[in-house]
């Protein structure tokens, strides 16, 4: 059953978001990811469901590591970033 209404202990938005978005409520082991990176962007189609935290640990430093790469690029061409 998905939320209606916040009760406590606190939801994120984010978190009812994705709820609503699936049709059902998250798992404890479920995480929200932000997919462009900002928490306050609760879009749905910027919302992902992670299956446990280690996953959406993954998802983090998959992005770091892209960031790197591309920085390390312009860096090599002499393109300030």
């Amino acid at each position: 059953m998905v939320r209606t209404r916040r009760r406590l202990p606190y939801v994120g938005e984010h978190v009812l978001v994705a709820e609503r978005a699936s049709g059902r409520r998250l798992k404890r082991s479920e995480v929200v990811h932000h997919i462009n990176g900002d928490p306050k962007d609760n879009r749905p189609e910027n919302l992902e469901v992670c299956a446990t935290q280690k996953e959406h640990l993954q998802k983090h430093v998959k992005v770091r590591r892209e960031v790197a790469r591309l920085q390390k690029i312009l860096k090599e061409h002499n393109i300030p970033f």
